[in-house]
């Protein structure tokens, strides 16, 4: 979906996704930034299998990134995140990735889109919001 050329009322849901953290997902992302993959196992038994919120994050963005067609020269400019539940291990999570705001000013347009993750009892895992510069 292009929400560039959308003429459509805000807010619009750019998409969907549902995904599973399985061990194969947390490994590669506990190895591509080199961090435990269970980092807060250490504070109690049970938070054994809790994955990193940022790993929650990451995927959250993946989505946006790879079903929007940004052009290139895009700028991510900001970003709020709040964590609200911890995912674990082999939770099932459905993400909302949401068009707020579509503006332009001069040559730029600007986007605002939310994030919106829950896992399979609808349990909110964390919200955000990202800041995106595009040229026209």
């Amino acid at each position: 979906m292009n929400p560039f050329l959308s003429n459509q009322s805000l807010p619009l849901i750019l998409c969907k996704s549902q995904y599973k953290i399985d061990s194969d997902l947390v490994k590669m992302y506990s190895t591509s930034i080199k961090c435990e993959p269970f980092p807060f196992s250490g504070f109690s038994s049970h938070y054994k299998n809790t994955v990193p919120p940022t790993a929650v994050l990451t995927l959250s963005l993946r989505d946006l990134v790879s079903k929007l067609e940004l052009p290139h020269g895009t700028l991510h400019t900001g970003q709020e995140v709040e964590f609200i539940n911890p995912a674990n291990l082999n939770t099932v999570l459905n993400c909302t990735t949401t068009l707020l705001q579509n503006s332009v000013r001069k040559s730029t347009r600007i986007l605002i889109i939310q994030l919106s993750v829950e896992d399979e009892n609808k349990m909110p895992i964390l919200i955000g919001k990202t800041t995106l510069f595009t040229s026209l």
